[in-house]
């Protein structure tokens, strides 16, 4: 789980660093801070599933 959702990660960054998204008139790093939480809900799915789905609807 950690290997997929530091995967998950990394290449979520690539593509808010590359452009592959929708312009919302805020940085582009404000982005990190959902894809972190969702990444994070990913690593703890088996062991917590409701923190992974609070963490998922935040994100």
């Amino acid at each position: 789980m950690a290997l997929g959702a530091g995967l998950a990660f990394v290449i979520g960054l690539v593509l808010i660093a590359g452009g592959a998204h929708y312009q919302r008139g805020m940085p582009d790093w404000w982005m990190a801070g959902p894809l972190a939480l969702t990444c994070a809900g990913v690593l703890v799915r088996k062991r917590a599933p409701l923190l992974s789905l609070g963490l998922g609807v935040v994100g």
